[in-house]
């Protein structure tokens, strides 16, 4: 349901894009905010609403079954196959749809593909560290990559790598804290985000020292 739920909105997403000068970053908010919305009105009929609502929101990864990580495991690897096997094409469309299309790419059908990834992605990471927080675990990572490594590559094997460090990370900072694991690990990535934020910021020359330069 929740993956079915994800890809509308994906698709939905993706047809308000490209039928209309709205941008994404609005059409993904629009969407969220109404999807988040109608989760909330369906879940104030259920008589459990409270602590449901906030395992949502939140996620409780110690309640994730040997199941769940069985069918997380099956549609990441969807997720990872797919990329691999049309890795140039999704990076053309995405940077650049215009040469893309003159190249004869179906860059339509690439750019909802990438909307069905996100939205399958968000799926996996859903009840583990929940709707709200599982957006920033997605864009984290991938941003303090981004401020190490310049080719695409590097920094997706980089944000691998730093996602795997903050879930192991927050995870062990939420048994000895007692407090909860899915706001830890985004936390424990926000901190290597601005450690990196600083260190890079450091090692890179001024702007005047460019300019004399």
């Amino acid at each position: 349901g929740a993956f079915v739920a994800a890809v509308a909105a994906a698709l939905g997403i993706g047809y308000v894009r490209r039928s209309s000068r709205v941008s994404y970053d609005t059409a993904i908010a629009i969407f969220f905010v109404s999807a988040f919305s109608l989760g909330i009105l369906i879940f104030s009929r259920r008589t459990s609403y409270t602590p449901d609502l906030i395992s949502y929101i939140f996620g409780d990864i110690l309640s994730v079954s040997n199941t769940d990580l069985l069918g997380e495991l099956i549609l990441g690897a969807v997720v990872v196959l797919f990329i691999l096997a049309f890795y140039r094409e999704l990076v053309m469309v995405a940077y650049d749809p215009a040469m893309a299309s003159a190249s004869g790419l179906p860059t339509g059908m690439f750019e909802y593909a990438l909307l069905v990834l996100i939205a399958a992605a968000v799926v996996v990471g859903l009840q583990a560290i929940g709707i709200v927080l599982v957006s920033a675990i997605l864009i984290i990572p991938p941003a303090t990559a981004g401020l190490i490594a310049d080719r695409m590559p590097h920094i997706m094997a980089i944000s691998i790598i730093l996602a795997v460090l903050a879930s192991i990370t927050g995870l062990h900072a939420s048994f000895h804290a007692s407090v909860a694991a899915g706001p830890a690990i985004v936390l424990v990535s926000t901190i290597i985000f601005g450690i990196t934020l600083f260190i890079t910021s450091l090692c890179q020359p001024k702007i005047e020292d460019k300019i004399k330069l």
